[in-house]
């Protein structure tokens, strides 16, 4: 296949160190979804090229890096996050920093899996002046669940694919594929176009059974 050609070539011939720059630039700088670049470095563990385990460390220290330093940059007000709280500040995601402030750690988590609006956790987070512990605390969190869903999708249809090519599986496992993928894109889709909308009107509500995401009395200090 074309695509997983190019998967091989581009980023096949990386170092760890390689690697961990692809995931610190995959954030802020790659013009491409993170999911995409994930997706094919599980494929890459698939074929040995990579071992599993160390991607997915390397990566998780990689995009929280990134993130920090998007964090740190809105903290400070610099110029380069000005346009993205500018951004915010248009749909009317700063005029209420109580209400931030409250639900500050289910926002930080849940905007982590947001396609192009996953920069929300560390503007917000940085303009009201979050400890920075409790940033990295939702955001790590966060990311290990993240990086190892797009990670394992890319480690298991490369596995999916290869069944197919040797030629036992039938048209059912094509189409089952097909069907996930199209079902994960609209549900992307339908969750990053009403994130902002839910936290508005039923962030008091959202249940979570991550320990911690509720507000605890000793944030309120």
């Amino acid at each position: 296949m074309q695509e997983t050609d190019l998967i091989v070539q581009s980023m096949g011939g990386l170092s760890y160190g390689g690697v961990f720059i692809l995931a610190l630039m995959s954030n802020i700088i790659i013009p491409i979804p993170e999911e995409l670049v994930l997706l094919g470095m599980g494929y890459l563990t698939s074929l040995g090229i990579f071992k599993y385990y160390l991607v997915s460390i390397i990566f998780i220290l990689g995009m929280l890096t990134s993130d920090y330093i998007l964090y740190s940059l809105a903290k400070r007000g610099s110029k380069l996050t000005k346009k993205l709280q500018e951004k915010l500040e248009k749909k009317g995601i700063l005029k209420n920093k109580e209400y931030l402030e409250k639900h500050i750690n289910k926002i930080i988590f849940f905007s982590r899996f947001l396609v192009y609006l996953r920069f929300i956790g560390p503007v917000v987070s940085g303009t009201l002046g979050i400890d920075r512990k409790k940033f990295i605390k939702y955001d790590l969190l966060a990311l290990v669940i993240y990086v190892n869903i797009f990670l394992g999708l890319g480690n298991y249809f490369h596995r999916q694919i290869s069944f197919v090519t040797a030629g036992v599986a039938r048209f059912k496992n094509y189409l089952l594929i097909v069907l996930a993928v199209v079902l994960s894109i609209l549900l992307l889709r339908y969750i990053q176009k009403n994130f902002l909308k839910w936290i508005t009107m039923f962030g008091e509500y959202i249940p979570t059974i991550i320990p911690g995401l509720e507000k605890k009395e000793e944030d309120k200090n």
